[in-house]
């Protein structure tokens, strides 16, 4: 029963990292259908890259930690080894976390550009930054 349980666990960890970026990608499609300016696509673009980049060698490191493979739910085999994988974990997170800020603030000039009342630019500003209530648990878990 414990082998499984570690089984189903690397199944995880190896899919939260590829899971992970599809809302950050969704969003970032939306963000390209918005902005106009070069500079603007260009950064979404270039956050889209990171995202996916991520997700990609963070899931391929996270089935590679241990040698032999059946080590991650095997660990009485002679001679196998693990990196560091809180380390791993801790630090595979950072980029998201980056990502998660970099995606709330990349709209707020254009919201703070709109032809609104005060309020209604404030009331927007508060509404992006709902997400961060996420992006404030993941940096209170990094730590």
């Amino acid at each position: 029963m414990v082998t499984g349980y570690f089984k189903i666990l690397l199944a995880v960890s190896f899919y939260y990292f590829i899971v992970v970026g599809i809302p950050k990608l969704a969003i970032l499609a939306f963000y390209l259908r918005i902005f106009t300016r070069k500079t603007e696509r260009n950064l979404v673009y270039f956050l889209a890259f990171v995202v996916i980049a991520t997700g990609i060698v963070c899931a391929i490191v996270a089935l590679n930690l241990c040698r032999p493979f059946s080590y991650n739910w095997n660990r009485t085999i002679p001679g196998g080894s693990c990196y560091n994988e809180q380390a791993f974990y801790r630090w595979g997170s950072l980029p998201n976390i980056i990502t998660d800020v970099a995606i709330l603030v990349l709209p707020m000039p254009l919201v703070w550009k709109l032809q609104l009342s005060r309020n209604m630019k404030i009331g927007l500003t508060l509404n992006f930054l709902t997400g961060s209530m996420y992006v404030e648990s993941a940096i209170f878990f990094f730590f």
